[in-house]
This record gives structure tokens, sequence and C-alpha cells, in this order.
């Protein structure tokens, strides 16, 4: 089923609202109920002070109907209000007396020793009150209608009059009508001005209590969508501070607290684990379990030269200060390159490309990142230089192939990251750096998908420790073009040296290797051809070796 939601706002709104309103309606329902009463109180009174006298006055005259003018002279004494107008209709409802007033003075006698019917006099207000008395007669019989009809109101010329249209029997079948026509002004102005006064002290009200309810529902509701925002933020693994939020209610305040600590307690914990999992298991709605699934990845191992060497020259306060300093420096460049950094073996770091998320081309971001991670920590370097600290050199290797990724371990303490051949054999091409002199090498796979977008130089073809297969390791110098003329002479060489040091052809290649080695003095790895070169002169191989060197430590 589907529920219509609305925010928390326009609920405090709404029910702010229907309360105010509720009120408000109690209110006038009461004072117009009062209002009416008031209104009927005083009908009945002038009917019965009035009407009533003035019937009684007549059925007590000896002389009864035939004395016409005792009947106006006697109606002429009437003041029914400043406005009013009092007539005596027989059956036929013919004048026979009246008094009218116009702001208090007597009108002359326009009806007297007249023979006029209220109907066809010229005077609209008497037409008009005379025409709604005829309707009211015909509804009486009518079981529908319960009310009395011997009072009403009507508008005439846009202002308000109230009617009384009094039977009496005269004689025995003879029936005779006293009529009160009068301004509803005249006796209710004080009523009806109160009841405006009322109305719109209610309306202002209402109006005052309605922004009233805007603005402390938005003080209540603006906390809780920014703590919603917040909640959110958090969900995403976005844990910058955003600042306390601040809230009347107790609740909400006590509310906003528990989110900062726990905005501070996942950052510490972000330390501990990829953020982009945790991101990827909340999007997915997924509860971690254990389990893996094989898939092309990238994997990146660096690890520093010469620590053990360094961490001796230094305090141990010194120590975790600059290793914090390189770690998160270096850490920063991989999550800018969109890898996942999975672990810290001591000053090593291990990362990985293609998970949890895809990534088509994760093989170029790992080289990108390793170029980028070489050029931050040169940087470093000229900074711990010039503050006489310890300058760190790493080394790095690549390498891409079909892992197992997932969550490892057991059902309550997991470690998302990856295991197979190709993790093992990114471990140990960045081992066999130190025996080349070089500064990030890359496996035969990752090579196959960055060949044109990087320079690179074949290295050798190596079984690492404990594999008797061997690999191709290429060297990665910089992005496609980015290479100085002296590397570049200094590869070609080295490339045809190894051609012939690969087909046995020593004195050759050792030629070659040391042509590459003086475009480039720098360069360890023609140095290492050029000492096997001299060792194979001296021992040749055997008529069955491939050129693979087998790796003797990792």
């Amino acid at each position: 089923m589907n529920v219509k939601k609305m925010t928390i706002r326009i609920s405090l709104v709404a029910i702010m609202s229907i309360l105010i309103l509720a009120t408000a309606i109690t209110i006038l329902s009461v004072s117009s109920a009062f209002f009416r009463n008031s209104i009927n109180w005083v009908i009945e009174k002038l009917t019965q002070e009035v009407a009533l006298h003035i019937i009684d006055k007549l059925k007590n005259n000896e002389k009864g109907e035939k004395n016409i003018s005792f009947t106006r002279e006697f109606i002429k004494e009437f003041d029914i209000s400043p406005n009013g107008k009092i007539l005596l209709l027989d059956d036929a409802y013919y004048i026979i007396a009246a008094s009218e007033k116009t702001e208090g003075a007597p009108i002359p006698q326009r009806f007297e020793n007249m023979n006029h019917k209220i109907e066809s006099v010229d005077d609209p207000l008497l037409t008009k009150s005379f025409d709604r008395f005829l309707k009211n007669e015909k509804k009486k019989d009518r079981k529908l209608f319960k009310r009395k009809f011997d009072h009403f109101t009507f508008w005439h010329d846009w202002k308000k009059y109230i009617s009384i249209y009094e039977p009496f029997e005269i004689s025995p079948g003879k029936t005779w009508v006293v009529a009160i026509v009068f301004p509803f002004s005249d006796f209710f102005q004080s009523i009806t001005r109160n009841n405006i006064i009322l109305y719109s002290i209610t309306g202002f009200f209402v109006l005052l209590a309605f922004f009233i309810s805007l603005n402390i529902s938005r003080k209540i509701s603006k906390p809780l969508t920014a703590l919603a925002e917040a909640t959110d933020k958090i969900r995403n693994f976005e844990l910058e501070p955003t600042g306390h939020i601040n809230s009347y209610l107790v609740e909400v305040e006590n509310m906003s607290k528990a989110v900062d600590n726990m905005r501070s307690g996942l950052k510490s914990f972000k330390k501990y684990v990829p953020a982009e999992l945790v991101k990827e298991l909340i999007k997915l709605n997924k509860e971690a379990t254990l389990g893996g699934e094989k898939k092309n990845m990238t994997i990146f191992f660096s690890d520093i030269a010469g620590f053990t060497t360094i961490s001796e020259k230094l305090t141990p306060e010194e120590l975790v200060a600059l290793l914090g300093q390189y770690l998160g420096e270096m850490t920063r460049v991989l999550l800018n390159h969109k890898g996942t950094v999975d672990k810290y073996i001591g000053d090593a770091i291990m990362a990985f490309w293609g998970a949890p998320n895809d990534l088509s081309d994760h093989a170029s971001w790992a080289c990108k990142s390793a170029l980028a991670y070489q050029e931050r920590l040169a940087e470093l370097g000229n900074e711990w230089r010039s503050m006489n600290k310890p300058v760190f050199t790493s080394r790095i290797g690549i390498n891409t192939g079909d892992i197992i990724v997932g969550n490892m371990g057991y059902e309550e303490r997991m470690n998302y990251t990856v295991i197979g051949d190709a993790v093992n054999l990114a471990s140990r091409i960045e081992g066999i750096n130190k025996n080349y002199g070089t500064q990030i090498m890359i496996g035969e796979e990752t090579y196959s998908s960055v060949s044109s977008q990087f320079e690179t130089r074949l290295i050798d073809i190596v079984a690492v420790k404990g594999k008797e297969k061997g690999t191709r390791i290429y060297e990665l110098i910089g992005t496609r073009g980015n290479i100085h003329k002296q590397k570049s002479d200094n590869r070609i060489c080295y490339h045809e040296g190894l051609e012939y040091y690969l087909q046995k052809d020593f004195e050759k290649g050792k030629k070659l290797f040391s042509d590459a080695l003086a475009l480039y003095p720098e360069d360890d790895a023609s140095k290492v051809f050029i000492k096997r070169c001299d060792e194979f002169l001296k021992n040749p191989p055997d008529k069955d070796w491939d050129g693979v060197y087998i790796a003797k430590t990792k």
C-alpha cells in the first residue's frame, strides 16, 4: 500500500492549523449561536410588548373594529424604532392603520382615509416584506419545515430588515394581522459591531497563530532536516564536521550530540576500512558476509627501501610521526586515483583497483597512481631534506590478473581483501625492484593493458621465488611521450642488449649493456646484465636455457 508522506514541517503546520481553526470555529460558532439567540429573544420580546399589546388593546375595545379612527390613533402612539413601521392589516390585507418613522420623526399618515392593499402600495420595502410573508405562509403546512415563519429577515437596498407578522382573531371568523418592519441596525447595531470586532480579532489571532505555528514548526523541523541531511552524509561516509545542530527541543539536541559522536566514531573507523567498500555495501543495502568473487583487477604493493636502517636513526616518536605523514600523503594519492587501500604492512602499502566499484581501465589508473606516488614522494623528500629529516625511497610493484576479491576471515571479523596468484606476483615484483635499481615495476598483463599509454622498458624474464615459469617484467618510466632523450637512448641499447642476451650472444649483449650504461650511468639494470654476461662467458648456461632468471629472494 502506497502511503503519501509529508515533511514534519507540513505535518506540524497542518496539526497546529487544525487546532487553531477548530478553536476559532468554536469561538465563532458560540458567538453566532449567542447572536442568533439574542435576535430571537429581542423579536420575541418585541412581539410580546408591541404586537400582542396592540392585539390586546384592539380586542378589548368596546367599539371593536368598526371604530377605525380609534385604531389609527392608537397605532400612532407606538414607537417601535427610529426607522420602524407598524401596520394593521385586515383579513384581505388592506391597510387599516399605520405608524411610520424616519430617524425618529413620525411620517404623516400616508394611508389614512385610503383603501390600500399592502401589496399594491407605492413602498418597495413594504411590498417586499409582504411578498416574503406570503411565501412563508405557503410553507407553513410543509412537514419538511418545522421552524416559525411569523418573523424573518430580508435585504432591501443593501440594508437588512426584520419583519414580524402576527395574526389575531378580531371577531369570530375574522382575522387581522399586525405587521412590524424595522431595520436590523435599529436594534442590533451594537451587537453587529461587537460581532465584527470579535470576528476581526479572531481572524487576526488565527493569522497570528498560523504565522507563530509556521515559525515554531520551522524551528522544530529545521534541526530535524539538518539531522536527516547529516545522517545521510554519514551514511555515505562523508564525515567532515558540519557544525553542531542546535534545537530548542531537548530530544533533538540529544540526537544532535549522538550524531556528532557517531560521526567522530565513524571517522576513526574509516581509518581502518576502505570507505568505498562501505559506501558500496550501503548502496546495495547488503550486510557484509563471508565470500568473494573472481574478477580481473590490478594489485599494487609499495615498500620503503632501507626502512630498517632509517628507523634505527630515529626515536620511536619521530619514526611514527614521519611514517604517519608518509602513509597519509601516499594514501591520499592512491585514493585520488580511484584506488582501494587494502592494508598497511609496516611501512608497506597494499592497494587494488577494480573493486568494490567496477573499473574497466584499472591497470591504467594503477600506473597513473604509481607515477603520482613517486612524484609526491619526491616533493616530500625535498621538504624533509630541508628539515634535516631522513628521506624515503619507495619501490612499487604492480600486477594485473584474475583474483578472488571479497570478505575474508570469519563471521565476526572480516577483511575486504584480495587473494590469488596475481596478488603474490605483485608482491614479488615490488621486491624485485631492488635487484635492478628500479622504482616502479609492472607485470606482463599490466604491460599489455597500458603499453600504448605509458613509456616502459622490458627489464627481464624472471621466475619469482616459488615459481618455475618465467614472466616478463617491465619498468614503468612515465606517461606516453614523457621520457628524456638520455633515458630513451638508454632504453634502445638496453633492449638490443637484452635480445642478444636471450640469444646467448653474451659478448654483443655485454657491449650493448655497457653502451646503455654509458648513456645513463644510474642504470643499475645494465650493471646487473653486464655482470651476468661476464658470468655466462665464463660458465655458459645449459643448452635448454631459455633466458629465465630464477629469483632466489622475495
